[in-house]
């Protein structure tokens, strides 16, 4: 699966699974596999099927909440994938990236404030969570917050693995800001 090639990981998982069905790490990875290939409910049904094995840590329940919530996400029900996201993040508090996920589901009803919440959450538990700082600023770029954009789109540039392409978009969107604000 990490060399993309989804198909080959789901027929492995799909032979794991036949040799050992109560195991909750075939469903999970052949579950990422539909992902990657975009069969969301696939996915779903393999990590809905997960929850009810046995587990040996909330982490592992709280991450596969979180893997559930996203395919809900990408199959358009939003309100239930913030459902799953909460129930991870009851499970358990410090999966920055469970906040990352809320926050953009959040940002997709337009609910910025709520978004940039989560952001400053998942920022809480991860400094180095440099999507957190990117999706956090276009927030502050909704809620009208200019000048705490900016700092949190240097901060992104400053952490994040970026690529040439996307330090000159975010550099552009900081200059055109900075000339918003002295237009002001």
């Amino acid at each position: 699966m990490q060399r993309g090639q989804s198909d080959l990981a789901i027929n492995a998982s799909n032979k794991a699974v036949k040799l050992n069905p109560e195991s909750i790490e075939p469903y999970i990875d052949r579950g990422m596999a539909y992902m990657q290939r975009g069969d969301y409910q696939q996915a779903f049904a393999d990590f809905d099927y997960a929850l009810t094995l046995s587990m040996s840590s909330r982490r592992e329940k709280a991450e596969l909440y979180a893997r559930r919530g996203l395919t809900q996400y990408y199959m358009g029900d939003i309100n239930a994938a913030i459902s799953d996201y909460n129930l991870a993040i009851f499970m358990m508090k410090s999966l920055s990236m469970v906040y990352v996920y809320r926050g953009v589901a959040e940002m997709s009803q337009d609910n910025y404030a709520a978004a940039a919440t989560d952001f400053t959450q998942a920022i809480h538990y991860d400094s180095d969570n440099f999507i957190a700082y990117r999706r956090r600023g276009d927030c502050q770029v909704k809620l009208g917050n200019l000048r705490t954009a900016i700092k949190d789109y240097w901060r992104y540039v400053e952490i994040g693995a970026l690529n040439a392409k996307q330090r000159d978009e975010i550099r552009i969107t900081i200059n055109q800001l900075e000339a918003q604000l002295q237009a002001a």
